[in-house]
């Protein structure tokens, strides 16, 4: 059985993700094995879960390869990538499939289990990081 995890992601890392400059969430362990996608919670904003995004891999490699082959769409400075990775011998990334950005903003603190009437209101990206119509499709 599939299963989603939720990332807490910056403002600005968010913004790179949904215009495309960042195709990769880095992280310093693994979340999960079976999750298919990634609802984005944005802390700053008020603790929101501003998206979901299908997960289309997860790279386990040294730093430097993990650098090497996913700098182009890192979203950030070799200097953070490293900093971030300081005394880590493993990296994780996860590969950024599509997109879904939710219109309605939802506050797990606030609003307890997800609302899932609130994907009536989603605005879809075709494949992978590219704006798409607004759907109704499910």
């Amino acid at each position: 059985m599939s299963s989603v995890i939720i990332l807490n992601e910056t403002p600005a890392e968010i913004d790179q993700i949904f215009d495309g400059r960042k195709r990769y969430i880095y992280r310093k362990t693994r979340v999960s094995d079976k999750s298919t996608s990634i609802y984005l919670n944005c802390l700053e904003a008020g603790n929101l879960i501003v998206g979901e995004i299908q997960i289309k891999g997860i790279l386990i490699l040294s730093p430097e390869e993990l650098w090497a082959k996913t700098k182009a769409h890192s979203g950030m400075s070799k200097e953070e990538f490293f900093a971030f990775f300081k005394r880590h011998q493993k990296a994780y990334a996860y590969r950024l499939g599509g997109i879904v950005m939710m219109n309605q903003k939802w506050s797990p603190t606030n609003h307890g289990p997800f609302p899932h009437d609130l994907w009536d209101n989603r605005v879809y990206f075709r494949h992978p990081l590219t704006p798409g119509k607004k759907s109704t499709d499910h």
